[in-house]
């Protein structure tokens, strides 16, 4: 899977990240975030505290949402498509993939074509083509996978803090200029991420394997679990640290899981062959061939854990 590792695009030298509110005027004077969940909420309270923003402009497709939105601080003002056509700075989607395209169109006018546009979806190769069909050159979008959230959702789980240490990966489309890619580089490591690239679909293949299948399978073996009727008096820690992920949104990951099929579906024949496997040494009594699949697996989540700051 190709992937680099850097501190800064190869061709760019940027600065060393910027201080916590930093002195001189925010260098995203108008900012719109569209999408006011936890990660459009987060991205807000994030950019204030690190001084990055002047005023903040919010919309959420739920009236609950963006007036809770506004109850809360995490955005300035209400923003509608009716207001006169000023320019923004800087936009952020927090809106699931599948929404991507229908909440940009028609927002050209809103745009500059320097425009910073950012989004946190967890599959980019079908954003980038959403962002392409909805807009085409009229904002400069770097596409973004801020690797950060909770099992909790709407506004009232934003946390100013949320992209602290967490990793980013940018995945570049083609005809990204250097200055837009080192200005979004710039920014989310002064909210304190790491940024790191991919290309877009090495970035779907990998996240669908190391995040998308895993939600999948919890989904779909509480499924099972349900259908059952197992009396769930008799589960204990190891079901609650497995079944953790379901506590996410079942609508954002179908809408992730959809977006992101080309993937998913061989690796769901992979999963088919591995589970077809283990039931023929099940049936054969295969102990060192389960040992040995067993012990593949404590090795990896260990070198993983090893990694971890």
């Amino acid at each position: 899977m190709p992937e680099r590792r850097l501190s800064c695009p190869t061709d760019v030298n940027l600065p060393e990240a910027a201080p916590i509110l930093p002195a001189g005027p925010p260098s995203h004077p108008r900012v719109l975030i569209l999408g006011l969940g936890l990660l459009g909420g987060s991205f807000g309270l994030a950019l204030r505290r690190a001084g990055r923003a002047g005023t903040l402009w919010g919309r959420d497709q739920d009236a609950g949402h963006q007036a809770q939105a506004l109850a809360l601080g995490l955005i300035d003002q209400a923003w509608q498509p009716t207001a006169p056509p000023e320019p923004f700075d800087l936009v952020f989607l927090g809106v699931p993939p599948g929404q991507v395209q229908a909440v940009l169109e028609g927002l050209g006018p809103w745009l500059r074509p320097d425009t910073l546009l950012l989004d946190a979806c967890s599959v980019k190769a079908p954003v980038i083509a959403a962002v392409e069909a909805a807009l085409g050159g009229h904002a400069a979008f770097v596409p973004s996978h801020p690797i950060a959230g909770s099992h909790l959702s709407g506004p009232q789980a934003a946390r100013g803090d949320l992209f602290e240490g967490a990793t980013v990966i940018i995945t570049p489309p083609p005809g990204l200029t250097v200055q837009a890619l080192r200005a979004a580089w710039a920014l989310w490591e002064a909210l304190g991420a790491r940024v790191r690239e991919l290309a877009p679909e090495a970035h779907d293949q990998g996240l669908g394997l190391l995040s998308h299948l895993p939600q999948l399978l919890v989904f779909n073996y509480l499924d099972l679990v349900a259908r059952t009727g197992t009396d769930l008096g008799l589960a204990g820690p190891g079901f609650r640290d497995f079944t953790r992920l379901a506590q996410s949104s079942p609508r954002l990951w179908a809408d992730i899981a959809l977006e992101n099929r080309p993937h998913l579906l061989p690796l769901l024949e992979a999963l088919r062959g591995q589970l077809d496997t283990l039931a023929r040494n099940l049936e054969a009594e295969d102990r060192e061939a389960l040992l040995a699949g067993f012990q593949r697996a404590a090795d990896l989540r260990a070198r993983w854990a090893s990694l971890q700051p």
